[in-house]
């Protein structure tokens, strides 16, 4: 059994069991259910799963999931997904970036959300920033 205020820090904790990870994956909250369908460690079961689940946005996390192989990529979109454009939070730089690879993938993809993450990013190359300056999402 999970005790109150501990699933959410599970969810996102790196180091929480596969076994765990699992039973979060069907908690009954679906904001819960969306924080697992992040996780870059879910093996392809789980993933499809999630990607079968009632909620709109625990179905967008999973889809993402081939985006967040690592947990440097996991951070670089959780900076992003959930925060809109008028955001007051703190701008925090991680300690290791994604690839410019994968940012470039990010800005190439069909979710509107992956080419945020992109055009968030400083670093992008200028054609890119044009391309997704013509971006209507």
């Amino acid at each position: 059994c999970f005790a109150g205020g501990t699933v959410r820090p599970l969810a996102r904790n790196r180091h929480t069991p596969a076994d765990a990870v699992a039973r979060l994956a069907r908690h009954p909250e679906a904001d819960v259910r969306a924080m697992v369908a992040a996780r870059p460690d879910l093996g392809p079961d789980l993933v499809a799963e999630l990607r079968q689940d009632p909620d709109d946005y625990v179905r967008m996390r999973a889809r993402l999931h081939p985006f967040s192989s690592t947990w440097a990529e996991y951070c670089a979109m959780k900076r992003v997904i959930g925060h809109g454009p008028d955001c007051l939070c703190p701008a925090t730089e991680q300690a290791t970036e994604p690839s410019p690879d994968w940012f470039a993938a990010c800005a190439a993809s069909e979710e509107p959300v992956l080419r945020r993450v992109a055009a968030n990013w400083p670093g992008l190359p200028a054609e890119l920033v044009e391309t997704l300056a013509q971006d209507d999402d």
